[in-house]
């Protein structure tokens, strides 16, 4: 298998500008995709490995702003493969910037992809409710133990699942 086009994977996400919106209005939005785990079923880290790429809040901002400036109100998908794979980001600078930015601001709820080791923080997952989330995607491929073993999904092991996804929706996030 070989690295995907240099050109635009190699590219930092902090030094590409604000999508044109108007031409492609869309839910979705690249935030910074990477995940610090070594699931063996993973595409993501197979084409473009574990470097973590990350865009700032003002460039996260300056999208949305872009985003409202045309009338969008309905949810935004913060794409991620683990958005929580940089919690000190997350805790002192992106959500703290998302709660600033959605005051006064109506629609524009977010979602976004998480592994289940979100249930671990309720600090996080606070702000991240405070900051406009309501669902998170959690990869549960199986509760067999032996199963998460042999796939390399450490982060699922030795957890309860329904648990941990109880924990979540009481948090407010589905």
């Amino acid at each position: 298998m070989r690295q995907a086009n240099s050109r635009t994977c190699g590219k930092r996400l902090a030094e590409m500008g604000t999508p044109r919106h108007q031409a492609l209005l869309r839910h979705e939005r690249p935030v910074f995709p990477r995940c610090p785990f070594q699931c063996d079923f993973c595409n993501i880290t197979a084409l473009l490995g574990h470097k973590v790429r990350t865009k700032t809040s003002r460039q996260i901002i300056t999208e949305l702003d872009a985003l409202y400036e045309l009338g969008w109100r309905d949810e935004v998908f913060f794409v991620d493969d683990n958005f929580i794979g940089n919690k000190a980001f997350l805790k002192a600078d992106l959500l703290p910037a998302l709660i600033e930015w959605r005051r006064g601001k109506k629609g524009l709820l977010f979602y976004t992809e998480a592994s289940i080791n979100l249930a671990d923080d309720k600090p996080l997952m606070g702000l991240m409710v405070e900051a406009g989330f309501n669902r998170v995607f959690v990869g549960i491929e199986t509760p067999d133990e032996e199963c998460l073993a042999e796939c390399g999904k450490q982060q699922n092991r030795n957890r309860s699942l329904v648990e941990d996804v109880k924990c979540i929706q009481r948090m407010g996030l589905e």
